[in-house]
């Protein structure tokens, strides 16, 4: 057996105290946002000896990952584990599909782009499919509210944004409407200007307030959201989305092309 000393990131929206303490490690001044364990190369696992996770398997693959997994996948490590602990709501995020991603990396490096390049999208050719275990209670956004749900969280909504989501949800009726809804408020002629969608982050603070909101969670979302975001088109993306409540040992699966934002929880 190998002790695995994970790579660490420190992210602003990391928590100071969830990883130190679940790894038995003391907590810092500074934010811990994520561990990983893999061989994924922005981020070498390392063992004890000194050895990248990553060169212990290239040493001998077939006695590390066994012979179905090296016969499926070859000599690497297909996942990477992550603890994560985020301490407020990530940006959103779509991950690509394996056809993506191969075709965008080797698009980059045909253009010369360095994979340390904070220019670079792809920095490898994996897809991005992931599952989130909670070890506390976790907090998610996870894909869009159907629209009937979404049309519900409208009700009392005053503005001119609000009214004009009210008008495009009537002529949706799945999911995928939302999600061209979504491609709309970010569009040159989109209404999601800083104005208008600080009227609608006001509106849902006032409905919080007078205690006739249908979803405090949602209007609480968005109240926070917009302390930390004035004026961005993503909070209203987010009212949108549905919210995913984990508790201890529960997990949920996000494909790629699933839009999704970690909040909160390890």
């Amino acid at each position: 057996m190998e002790k695995l000393i994970g790579w660490t990131k420190a992210d602003a929206w990391g928590s100071t105290n969830a990883i130190p303490e679940f790894l038995g490690a003391a907590a810092g001044d500074d934010p811990v946002s994520e561990v990983w364990f893999g061989t994924h190369p922005d981020g070498p696992t390392l063992l004890t000896s000194g050895d990248t996770l990553a060169e212990h398997i290239a040493a001998d693959p077939k006695r590390a990952l066994g012979g179905g997994l090296l016969y499926a996948f070859g000599s690497t490590l297909p996942y990477l584990a992550k603890i994560i602990a985020p301490a407020q709501t990530l940006s959103l995020q779509v991950h690509p599909t394996k056809e993506i991603a191969r075709e965008g990396y080797l698009r980059e490096e045909v253009l010369g782009i360095e994979r340390t390049d904070p220019r670079r999208v792809y920095r490898d050719m994996n897809h991005k499919p992931e599952m989130i275990y909670a070890l506390t209670e976790f907090s998610a956004l996870v894909g869009f509210r159907v629209p009937r749900k979404a049309r519900e969280l409208l009700v009392g909504l005053e503005g001119e944004l609000a009214e004009r989501l009210r008008h495009r949800l009537k002529l949706s009726t799945v999911r995928g409407g939302l999600r061209s809804l979504a491609t709309w408020l970010f569009d040159e002629d989109s209404p999601a200007t800083p104005e208008l969608v600080e009227e609608f982050v006001e509106a849902c603070r006032c409905r919080l307030a007078s205690g006739t909101s249908p979803s405090p969670r949602t209007d609480t979302l968005v109240s926070v959201l917009g302390e930390k975001h004035p004026g961005d088109p993503g909070i209203i993306v987010a009212f949108l989305m549905n919210p995913v409540s984990l508790r201890p040992g529960e997990a949920v699966y996000i494909p790629p092309r699933q839009i999704h934002a970690y909040q909160s929880g390890l």
